[in-house]
């Protein structure tokens, strides 16, 4: 339901969704991969990367979640909306 509703624009809704999954599946590291691209999307850099580099402790050799940690990296250092 969450990636869902993220595909659907529905971003705000899908962070929570994705948290809530999280909170009884800790340590799913695809779904905190897809949170975390959905903060990116958010511009919530900050949060994107605490929840990329959780999903890289559970999945070591995904590429992706490495390449996004290194954008989310040049996208600066704190979120653009403080």
């Amino acid at each position: 339901v969450a990636r869902r509703d993220a595909e659907q624009g529905n971003l705000k809704a899908a962070v929570e969704l994705y948290r809530r999954a999280l909170a009884r599946e800790f340590s799913n590291g695809q779904w905190r991969y897809e949170l975390a691209v959905v903060l990116k999307d958010l511009q919530e850099f900050d949060q994107a990367r605490v929840e990329a580099e959780k999903a890289l402790r559970n999945r070591r050799d995904d590429r992706r979640i490495k390449d996004l940690i290194v954008e989310l990296a040049k996208l600066g250092n704190g979120d653009s909306k403080r």
